[in-house]
């Protein structure tokens, strides 16, 4: 039988077979001590404090921990969400005056935390939340897309409208703003490892 690359050669497994039966006899005669279901979960939880918890649940307090994390996110006040787009506004103003003008390339304002595009909503069954940074970046390369020559106002608007309705209020507010200018405002991605963790908010000017 042909061996899978994978497959250890014979001559290591039999030396790591002889290295480990010792140990594996000794174990293996060791009583396992009996435990209830309960303290299993309470032994699981030393070990892994979630476990136990469903995924519904490791969900909701993840976005929770985001919610203190990137509270300007999830505010819920509306003159402090107008603060706060207003502050935006401003920033994003001063980068573009002092960068844009010269610019060969698009002028990056904005670094947005993917995972706020997470949050949480009740419904008839209690806590849920909206698992929005599962297709964020889809919705933004749909989005950037709005930017090619040639369409009409309603097919940009068609385009940008899943990333809209998906954005936090912050990033919506502030983008219904821009997007009033004559400028072309698109977004990549971001990653930190392997995993992608922000969209980047870019700004130039139209191509003729």
């Amino acid at each position: 039988m042909a061996r899978h690359p994978r497959d250890v050669p014979d001559k290591i497994q039999q030396a790591a077979a002889s290295a480990w039966s010792k140990w594996q006899r000794k174990i293996d005669s060791e009583p396992r001590p009996e435990k209830s279901h309960e303290d299993f979960v309470a032994h699981a939880r030393y070990v892994d404090p979630d476990a136990g918890k469903s995924p519904r649940q490791r969900m909701i307090e993840k976005i929770r921990r985001r919610m203190q994390e990137f509270p300007e996110w999830y505010e819920a006040d509306p003159e402090k969400m107008a603060a706060s787009v207003s502050a935006h506004l401003e920033r994003i103003g001063e980068i573009l005056d002092r960068e844009l003008p010269d610019a060969k390339d698009p002028v990056e304002v904005w670094q947005i935390p993917l995972s706020v595009f997470n949050w949480l909503v009740e419904t008839d069954e209690g806590e849920s939340f909206v698992h929005g940074a599962l297709s964020a970046w889809s919705s933004a390369e749909n989005f950037n897309a709005a930017n090619a020559p040639g369409l009409d106002p309603q097919q940009r608007a068609k385009l940008r409208a899943p990333f809209l309705d998906l954005a936090p209020m912050l990033l919506t507010a502030v983008l219904d703003e821009m997007l009033q200018a004559d400028l072309w405002i698109s977004f990549a991605e971001k990653f930190v490892g392997p995993e992608l963790k922000y969209l980047v908010m870019r700004v130039q000017r139209p191509v003729e």
